[in-house]
């Protein structure tokens, strides 16, 4: 292939490739403003809003139909600009275009040229050198490259990667990644293998171009996000078509009433329709717009960052937590503990030996050239393990210079021998899949070559002869990781003289069976210092957490029992696949104790889904991958569904697995949240309802949240906002729904009469009292403590249900009170609006409503700001507060002015003694003490117990 490619495209086929696939460009498209504007404009909420506002225009209803004319263009604007800067964002981020060098034949020549990166086709053949953005997904096929793939991966190490070998196995970029350069990473180092076409430098052939990249496909994945529904939004569709319907009879009525009084027609309808804009209120969609704003905002300050708004309300609702283990519980960096020997199936103790200058000579083999690792002026580059595993070693890594033509990789030698060295020529690349890693290398002493390998100690036993591996395997390996330990299996061999001889072409199947085992490499995964205290705090709130990892399932229990994920007592049946495909359970206290169903162990398991409370006496599940891919057939679907709720780590998965996990746990009713901080991680963190990433890297922009403290402790602090936002939601609602109720009624009395309300009136009780009341109170902050129940997302719960129940008929009650007392007064004479007095302000009636439903807004608003398990109390809001004293004052001083121009012309209110203006306060005081005592005591009480008990805690908490 290397021959056969290296002279590059001629130009019949370079035309085709263009035509077939386009550009080299990840060319996000931005919406043009005019189109942005009718996406946004066709939403039925603002259709609403606009078509108010033309009628209140007709109406002369016009300051506060500017208002929410003017509210409604800056939040399109706001929307617009938003998104176009997230767009252009995303553009900025994805397009790259570069200057490169690229062969392609010229006749019977291959020839150098210089294009740009857009141009490139999959098939191009392109020199690699320093500093080089990679414009595309390219394969390695001349020299090596250090690479720096933070910015796609989240990778904080320099990564090494080597051409690609010459075999007849297929290319796969997934099981390839050491001889793939992705777009999106920048190339830091780069030489020439072999002497041979040096001047060409390194060498890559373009495989996948534009958004057939792996960063292409994450830019779609992020443009074209899996829909997440969430209850709240259909509810409140569903409130609104109710307030609607109620709209509707109002609107009935009132010509039903007009038309045969001799009302024109006309006026009778406008009016009618008025009604319908009172009781579904335009502002609504702003006021919830603008307390999720809030929400995004203190989360910003906390130093989590949301590219998902909407997803803050689903984090209020999260009863399940996945945590990926090494660097989002655990520390980034494994420290390096030491080796326990294995010579002819026998390990002598289990002292961890720190010392390696008098290892097995096959075992030094295997820690002095199993890794990836590369130099970089004179400082080691690649994966931390493997970086402390060769520095335990005290070797050196020689630089090999580009005039080297021995096909040699690398060379490593002794510090103090300089006649003992290895080279390696040929390395098979750590798979997921495989869990492990290969190279061929050779004593340049004697000339003997090796096969040497690392990885998962399970994988590594099942490829050693049975003569090598130590009896007490599996007590061993648990003994460490029991304890805490990550562990590794080392083995090697001496290849047959047939072997050595096709280095180049050997199959991987050929090293990686009948190995010698060399002994385990020990190393400790330590805890973050706040990853313990999270769980605590979680568990507490009765939020299920789970552990999702690669790593041995051993070492998954026991940091979950570190972290008291699970109770450091529990007693933990994990799977263990047998070579027939059946699943067991092994007791991890005793590896002996084998039982093939985990149901019949445990009266926890005949217990709800719900019940999550930790016991030391009741088993918990471990898994791994492996039985995870056996149990998801269709045929085991069943005890998969019961498996799915019990499992509370995972082990040894893949990345599709992880994501996988996610989306059965959703599927299965959880609100599902999932935090890591690699590339193996951003399928999960996509599915989940809410994903917080612990990584800078562009890969965590698949994530609705990225805490760029890097800390599991994010995790309290964005459920603590969810359920702050959510409830503000849930607040900001049913006062935006009590609001046009109480103005409904007021509005439908005076209609009865053949009066209304003036426009100075609505404009008052809409723009200077409930708008800024609505606005402000959505900036109350979060409870500082996390409940052990969530708050509901059901609109139509029953305690909700109830509450706007009784807060409706309290208002409606002591409105029509009010009035009766008016009727009684000695004074009073009863408005006649016929003839040209129709529908006239000044009367009575028009003025006690609407003093009196002034302060019923703020009654209100007041009764539905209580503080709870989920949101601050009200007083916390200090901005909040003051309009309300500003409301309370401004009402009050309507109420006691003394008639004058302003009163009459401007407000349309008329004098009343003053002896009836404190009967209307004494009624104020009684209707604040009655909706109190009612949202804070009866329906927080007797109500809430009632309804527990009647549907049932879940139910009411749904």
């Amino acid at each position: 292939m290397h021959e056969k490619l290296s002279s590059g495209l001629d130009e019949e086929v370079l035309e085709e490739r263009t035509l077939l696939f386009g550009p080299n460009l990840i060319d996000i498209k931005i919406k043009s403003i005019p189109e942005l504007l009718i996406s946004e404009v066709i939403h039925p909420f603002y259709l609403f809003q606009v078509a108010s506002c033309i009628f209140w225009y007709i109406d002369e209803y016009n300051y506060y139909a500017s208002l929410i004319l003017f509210m409604a263009i800056c939040s399109i604007a706001w929307s617009i600009y938003t998104t176009r800067s997230s767009l252009v964002n995303l553009r900025n981020m994805a397009k790259t275009e570069t200057e490169i060098t690229v062969y392609r034949k010229k006749g019977f020549i291959s020839a150098a040229e210089k294009i740009k990166s857009s141009q490139l086709v999959p098939g191009d053949i392109v020199e690699v050198y320093p500093n080089m953005p990679v414009p595309c997904d390219m394969l390695l096929i001349q020299g090596e490259c250090v690479v720096n793939e933070a910015m796609l991966t989240g990778e904080s190490n320099p990564i090494l990667k080597y051409s690609v070998p010459k075999t007849d196995e297929i290319y796969i970029p997934a099981n390839h990644k050491r001889f793939t350069l992705f777009c999106g990473t920048n190339i830091m180092e780069c030489r020439t293998s072999t002497a041979h076409d040096s001047e060409k430098g390194a060498l890559a052939l373009v495989y996948a171009t534009g958004f057939g990249t792996i960063k292409g496909s994450l830019f779609l994945s992020i443009l074209f996000p899996k829909p997440l529904h969430f209850k709240f939004y259909s509810d409140s569709y569903k409130f609104l078509l109710i307030m609607i319907l109620f709209a509707i009879g109002g609107f009935i009525k009132t010509l039903v009433d007009s038309i045969p009084q001799g009302y024109p027609p006309g006026e009778a309808i406008k009016d009618a329709l008025d009604l319908i804009t009172i009781a579904v209120p335009p502002a609504l969609p702003i006021v919830l717009t603008v307390g999720i704003g809030f929400a995004v905002n203190r989360l910003k300050d906390r130093n989590i960052y949301c590219t998902s708004p909407p997803r803050i309300n689903f984090a209020g609702k999260i009863n399940l937590f996945c945590f990926d283990k090494t660097g989002t519980l655990t520390e980034d960096n494994l420290s390096m503990e030491g080796i326990v020997p294995c010579e002819n199936g026998v390990v002598q103790n289990l002292e961890i030996i720190q010392d390696f200058s008098n290892l097995p000579e096959m075992l030094l083999s295997v820690l002095t050239t199993a890794h990836s690792i590369g130099v970089i002026q004179g400082h080691l580059v690649g994966h931390p393990v493997d970086v402390q595993m060769f520095q335990a070693t005290k070797w050196i890594i020689e630089d090999r210079k580009e005039s080297d033509n021995s096909g040699i990789l690398s060379t490593v030698t002794h510090p103090s021998k300089s006649h003992r060295k290895y080279g390696v020529f040929r390395r098979f690349e750590f798979l997921p899949a495989l869990q492990r890693m290969t190279v061929i290398s050779q004593d340049l002493r004697s000339g003997e070559f090796l096969a040497c390998t690392k990885g998962a100690p399970e994988v590594i036993q099942g490829l050693c002869v049975p003569q090598s591996v130590p009896h007490d395997f599996d007590d061993i390996l648990a003994y460490f990781t029991q304890r805490g330990f990550y562990v590794l299996g080392c083995a090697a061999k001496v290849l047959t003289n047939q072997i050595s001889t096709e280095v180049d072409t050997v199959s991987r199947d050929v090293l990686e069976c009948n190995m010698e085992f060399c002994g385990f490499l020990v190393l400790e995964n330590k805890l973050k210092p706040e990853t313990t205290a999270v769980i605590k705090k979680l568990a507490i709130a009765k939020i299920h957490c789970v552990m999702i990892t690669g790593d041995n399932i051993l070492t998954g229990i026991s940091v979950s029992k570190k972290c008291h994920m699970l109770h450091p007592e529990a007693k933990v049946l994990f799977t263990v696949v047998t070579e027939n495909g059946t699943i067991e359970w092994k007791n991890v206290d005793n590896l002996g104790e084998v039982f093939k169903d985990p149901f019949a162990v445990s009266r926890r398991f005949s217990e709800k889904r719900d019940h999550l409370l930790q016991d030391k006496d009741e088993f918990e599940l471990a898994m791994t991958g492996k039985a995870l891919e056996i149990m998801s057939k269709p045929e085991n679907q069943m005890q998969y569904d019961e498996l799915l709720q019990r499992v509370r780590v995972y082990a040894r998965v893949s990345p599709d697995q992880k994501t996988q996990i996610i989306e059965s746990l959703i599927d299965y009713g959880y609100f599902v949240g999932m935090t890591g901080d690699g590339t193996n991680d951003c399928g999960a963190l996509r599915a989940a309802h809410v994903g917080l990433s612990l990584s800078d890297a562009e890969a965590s922009v698949v994530a609705p949240f990225t805490d760029r403290n890097k800390t599991v402790a994010g995790v309290l602090k964005l459920i603590r906002e969810g359920r702050g936002a959510l409830v503000n939601s849930f607040v900001a609602f049913k006062y935006m729904i009590l609001y046009p109720v109480i103005q409904y009624v007021t509005a439908l009395r005076l209609y009865h009469i053949g009066s209304k309300l003036g426009d100075i009136q609505y404009l008052y009780q809409d723009a200077a009292l409930v708008l800024p009341l609505s606005i402000t109170m959505l900036m109350t902050g979060a409870s500082k403590r996390l409940h052990s129940q969530p708050p509901t997302s059901n609109l139509f719960a029953p305690t909700i249900l109830a509450s706007l129940f009784a807060e409706v008929c309290i208002q409606v009650l002591f409105l029509a009170l009010i009035n009766v007392i008016l009727s009684k007064q000695d004074w009073f004479v009863p408005f006649d609006g016929k003839g040209e007095d129709e529908f006239a302000v000044k009367n009575y009636e028009n003025t006690v409503s609407y003093w009196f439903s002034n302060f019923q807004y703020i009654i209100v608003a007041i009764a539905f700001s209580k503080g709870n398990n989920f949101r601050r109390a009200f007083f916390t809001n200090y901005l909040y507060v003051i309009f309300l004293l500003i409301g309370i004052g401004l009402s009050i001083m309507l109420v006691f002015l003394p008639q004058s121009n302003f009163t009459e012309d401007v407000m349309e209110t008329i004098e009343l003694p003053t002896s009836f203006k404190w009967h209307i306060m004494l009624w104020v005081g009684v209707n604040t003490l009655t909706s109190l005592v009612m949202e804070f005591i009866v329906i927080e009480g007797p109500v809430a117990l009632y309804l527990k008990t009647a549907f049932g805690k879940k139910h009411i908490l749904s």
